[in-house]
């Protein structure tokens, strides 16, 4: 078993934008330990980590997939397109696969909370909240659809697009195209749903909204955009990186302080638009930090590195089981919990990395991997 860990060719910027807000996830999903307590609401600011989450996955996929266009002459054969589809399937959809199992196990023993009235084979599909609600069964999954739909719908578009465009404009009318229907269905949904649910309730704002695939792949594909501006006015990417980072910041502080009104439009629509605007101003100034020198460094890094792990056990596999099994009976108890929190969900994580996900990764680097380059 191979317990190394690959810190080379790594930009540490964006190790440590995903590892501080995984941070934050982890925060915000044991929020309950301190309830009636001096730490309630702990960091006392609410900052919704998700957006670049979303744009650092469309980044990376972005950049991966504008490079093999362009040294290909502006050609994507459908075994291209396979190829990276198939590097998407061996990277997310194994670890997916099993958390999903063990959530089915944990939620029908009482282990952890949840419905298993709410699994069904949709959860295969990747199609659990793609244009409808789901809740109370492997919450965090939400994203994983967002993230993959969006990669998969700018896969597609390019593909049909390029063969009558062969040049950047095909990539460029893929995201301009898919920024727009993602904002329309956005604002259809806001005009279909006016009067069906109490929209001062954060509840059904959270599940019809911000968590429905098609009214937020579009978060994804403005992380692609950023990777085509990057790729193709580098010397503009590196100028804008200071002003860009202090707007993303104001904005995301802005809105973390603002109340926010369920029932109008800009929650509902233009919201997710501007925040995630805000997160790609982040990625200039990230992509520029290369290397960390310290130990804190190394360690987001680490936690970048077992990211996807992270994400997906740190609710229902440690913060559900511990609320069910063993509640918060006092403020030291909270502390010393949240704690155990932690440590857990890194311990866990890092389980499921070594023993699971990295032997996947490197099976998959010699059966696609060699392939996927091969063809570049």
């Amino acid at each position: 078993m191979d317990f190394s860990v690959n810190y080379q060719n790594r930009i540490f910027g964006l190790d440590a934008l995903r590892a501080l807000c995984m941070l934050f996830v982890i925060n915000g999903h044991f929020y309950w330990m301190f309830e009636n307590t001096p730490m309630e609401g702990f960091p006392w600011f609410y900052f919704d980590r998700v957006f670049i989450f979303f744009v650092l996955g469309g980044y990376f996929f972005g950049l991966s997939l504008i490079k093999k266009i362009d040294r290909n002459n502006y050609k994507l054969s459908l075994k291209d397109a396979f190829l990276m589809i198939g590097k998407r399937v061996f990277r997310i959809i194994p670890t997916y696969f099993l958390v999903l199992i063990i959530n089915v196990i944990f939620v029908y023993f009482g282990i952890t909370n949840g419905d298993i009235k709410q699994f069904g084979i949709k959860f295969f599909f990747l199609l659990q909240n793609f244009a409808s609600p789901f809740y109370d069964f492997f919450w965090e999954s939400w994203t994983i659809c967002v993230q993959e739909w969006g990669h998969i719908l700018l896969l597609i578009s390019v593909f049909l697009i390029i063969k009558f465009v062969p040049n950047k404009k095909a990539i460029l009318a893929a995201i301009i195209l898919l920024l727009i229907v993602s904002f329309i269905y956005r604002l259809y949904r806001s005009q279909t749903l006016v009067n069906e649910y109490n929209w001062d309730d954060f509840f059904w704002w959270d599940v019809n909204y911000r968590k429905i695939a098609l009214a937020r792949f579009d978060n994804v594909i403005l992380g692609i955009l950023a990777a085509f501006v990057n790729y193709y006015f580098p010397k503009y990417w590196k100028k804008i990186a200071i002003p860009a980072f202090i707007v993303g910041v104001a904005v995301f502080v802005l809105n973390s302080f603002i109340t926010k009104n369920y029932n109008e439009p800009y929650t509902q629509v233009y919201y997710f638009t501007v925040c995630s605007i805000a997160a790609v101003c982040l990625l200039p100034l990230a992509t520029s930090i290369k290397q960390y020198k310290t130990f804190v460094g190394k360690v987001l890094t680490y936690l970048s590195i077992i990211s996807l792990p992270l994400y997906l056990v740190n609710l229902s596999l440690v913060s559900g089981v511990m609320a069910k099994q063993c509640p918060v009976t006092s403020f030291s108890d909270s502390l010393f919990k949240y704690a155990i929190g932690f440590i857990a969900v890194i311990v866990v994580a890092s389980f499921i990395y070594f023993f699971f996900e990295k032997p996947i990764l490197n099976y998959r680097n010699k059966l696609i991997q060699d392939k996927y380059d091969k063809t570049n």
